[in-house]
């Protein structure tokens, strides 16, 4: 809510930037008494302002791009990966999505890019690869991830579990664990070259990740600007669930 003060000011033009700053396919983010905006040139070539809040994901709109006068949302899950490991993943619901009590069980299969550098990680030396995933989600924060590699030569499927689990510090901040078990050996594929591959698959959203809203409505059926896709219901149902929880223990959500 907007102090007396604060509804004043916004009454008056305030210098924020060089128009020189807006040239180019990135947005210009800008804080202006106490509200994050985002700035840049529109189909006219004018400056225009936005609220820096995109309704995919709640990402902000200043980590994405301007295109002819109009800003794209910059989405994590798809966009192409500099590491060339995935083009654009589909936009279809998953094969299979089944709700469990405690949790969800998803199963997918998608096209991935294999460049030279990971050959050994999928086990395979083709351009391109499959990888079937199975994701198992358990309350209220662990997941388990199955990615299973076609056979290569006869050789067994190349599996790799991954196991996440999301520890809460405070209503800001939580700490990520993850423990990987493989099939494969050491041969195969060197630990160390696993160890300093997932970092760079991590890193490569983090961004927007991490520029979403802290604050964004748990239940989903308040999404408000919110909107989704088919292979976002994994990540609703994260919300969804956990929500039931705590309203079953006559708790309530208090949006800030």
């Amino acid at each position: 809510m907007l102090t007396t003060q604060q509804a004043v000011l916004r009454q008056f033009w305030h210098a924020v930037m060089p128009l020189s700053a807006l040239q180019g396919e990135a947005p210009q983010p800008f804080t202006l008494m106490g509200e994050n905006i985002v700035l840049f040139l529109d189909k006219h070539g004018q400056p225009a302002a936005l609220k820096d809040r995109g309704c995919y994901r709640t990402a902000r709109l200043g980590n994405g791009r301007c295109v002819n006068g109009a800003l794209q949302q910059r989405r994590a899950a798809m966009r192409s990966s500099r590491l060339g490991l995935q083009r654009r993943r589909p936009h279809s619901a998953f094969r299979i999505l089944v709700q469990q009590a405690g949790g969800f069980y998803a199963e997918t299969v998608m096209a991935a890019t294999n460049p030279p550098q990971y050959h050994r990680v999928s086990g395979s030396t083709e351009p391109l690869t499959q990888r079937h995933m199975r994701n198992a989600y358990c309350l209220p924060f662990s997941r388990r991830l199955n990615i299973e590699y076609p056979s290569v030569n006869g050789q067994a499927d190349r599996r790799h579990v991954i196991f996440n689990c999301f520890t809460p510090i405070n209503d800001g901040e939580m700490q990520w664990c993850q423990w990987l078990f493989r099939n494969d050996s050491e041969a195969d594929c060197p630990a160390q070259l696993l160890i300093d591959f997932d970092p760079l698959i991590t890193r490569e959203d983090m961004d927007s990740l991490e520029s979403t809203d802290p604050d964004a409505r748990v239940d989903t059926c308040r999404r408000g600007v919110e909107f989704s896709r088919d292979s976002d219901q994994p990540g609703l149902l994260i919300r969804k669930q956990p929500m039931a929880l705590l309203a079953a223990q006559g708790e309530a959500e208090v949006h800030r």
